[in-house]
């Protein structure tokens, strides 16, 4: 056996394992599927891992690792006893790639107990700054300041922060005002564009993660005309909002709010080219939601490819849903999640009598609660009315309706008895939607996990 020693200065012409004799174009690629290449995949550097454990084999190793760039693009630091000399390599050895930063001085629930002082590494960062190419930092408001302003960011493309509300009034930020790449960004709070100084109207996509008001959205939203995609939460109310938004490039937007009135944005912005519309972190009466956002489809004319909805125990009307999903005739994709099964079947029996609606549907899912005493009662009914509206759509002339081709029932029950032998009922009849060609899950979540 050799010694440590000997395997250290082992070469690839020393023979022993086949990976030794590769050439290093070929070790190269190898190693990079040993990296992950995401910040939402990543640990702190650990010597115990790639990277930095690569280096530890033997000196040819460690030489062609040391010159891989592709290695070293990637790093998080969240602890003030990750060495200054270690960050300082590991970012010069990703040479002029895009970096994919993340700088955490506190948890994500924003414990104070748990921040730690990020005064000695940000100087380092800001050297590097003309290859960050997405970058997220969750450091308190003080912290933030000392990057400074106008850093060179030629490459940035994708910016987080996680930071304390500004002050109104308060110091702005001018660190990013050069991004000139700068398209997606995600907020931990809403911030007036004045005090955060950014390439605002070339964002495309943005995510504001904690609540704001109507009004501060709307004022965001106004900076930032050419977005695509928009995830926002809104749990404060605003009087009066006297302006609209135009967003004439935006095709998603999710919105999440406890409070009815805040869905009147709709109301404040124009959104010609929406096509995926997401209210499952809608947490008001479902009554009330339908109600109104059958009032803003209507009244400003969308046309809708992808619907997200979430109908809680207070629902509709099942005819008044219906009446909100016939607004829709472009509708290719819904996900209702929660709804009762009276809803169910009543949008399963409309798929099937024939007549003009949802004619573009092709893709279905939908997750209800089932109460106890209506296992009995109306699931044998509900899973009746799903394959026959399956059945029917698959067999109607394709100049009058799309097939739907890929359907997913998830309940929420107590598992019985009673649901074991409808939902083996069923199978049969599942199993002949899927001979036709149709993805057809059913299943469920036990209440009891």
């Amino acid at each position: 056996m050799p010694t440590d020693k000997e395997t250290e200065q082992a070469g690839p012409s020393s023979g022993g394992s086949p990976i030794l004799v590769l050439p290093s174009e070929i070790t190269t690629e190898i190693f990079t599927y040993c990296v992950p290449d995401a910040l939402d995949s990543i640990g702190r550097p650990d010597v115990n891992a790639a990277p930095l454990l690569l280096g530890h084999v033997c000196s040819s190793w460690r030489n062609i690792a040391a010159g891989s760039p592709e290695l070293w693009k990637v790093l998080k630091i969240d602890s003030s006893d990750i060495p200054i000399t270690l960050i300082e390599t590991w970012l010069s050895r990703a040479q002029a790639l895009p970096l994919s930063l993340e700088l955490k001085a506190r948890d994500y629930d924003w414990d104070e107990d748990d921040e730690w002082d990020t005064t000695s590494v940000i100087p380092i960062l800001k050297r590097h700054s003309l290859t960050w190419g997405e970058v997220t930092l969750v450091l308190p408001l003080q912290q933030l300041y000392l990057f400074g302003s106008d850093l060179p960011l030629p490459l940035l493309k994708s910016l987080t922060i996680y930071t304390d509300s500004f002050p109104a009034g308060g110091q702005s930020c001018a660190t990013f005002r050069n991004a000139s790449a700068l398209r997606q960004l995600t907020l931990r709070h809403a911030v007036h564009p004045a005090l955060l100084q950014l390439p605002w109207t070339q964002l495309t996509s943005l995510d504001c993660a904690r609540p704001s008001s109507q009004e501060e959205l709307l004022t965001i939203l106004q900076h930032t005309p050419n977005l695509v995609n928009c995830v926002v939460v809104i749990n404060l109310e605003s009087d009066h909002l006297p302006y609209v938004a135009p967003l004439a490039f935006l095709r998603s937007l999710s919105l999440e709010t406890h409070i009815p009135r805040t869905l009147d944005i709709l109301d404040h912005i124009s959104v010609p080219a929406l096509e995926v519309l997401n209210l499952a972190n809608i947490f008001f009466g479902g009554r009330v939601l339908v109600s109104n956002l059958r009032r803003s489809l209507s009244q400003h004319n969308y046309r809708l490819r992808i619907l997200y909805i979430r109908i809680d125990e207070d629902g509709p009307r099942e005819e008044d849903f219906i009446q909100l999903l016939e607004t829709q005739p472009t509708l290719e994709e819904l996900y209702l999640t929660e709804g009762s099964l009276d809803l169910l079947i009543a949008v399963f029996r409309r798929l099937s009598d024939g007549s003009p609606f949802l004619p573009c549907l092709r893709d279905l899912a939908c997750s209800p609660p089932i109460p106890v005493p209506e296992i009995t009662t109306k699931f044998s009914a509900t899973l009746d009315a799903l394959g026959n509206a399956l059945a029917t759509r698959w067999n109607a002339p394709p100049e009058s309706f799309a097939p739907i081709r890929h359907c997913n029932l998830v309940w929420y029950a107590e598992v019985s008895e009673d649901l074991d032998n409808i939902v083996a009922a069923f199978r049969p009849r599942q199993a002949q939607l899927v001979a036709l060609g149709i993805n057809v899950s059913v299943d469920w979540d036990d209440w009891n996990d």
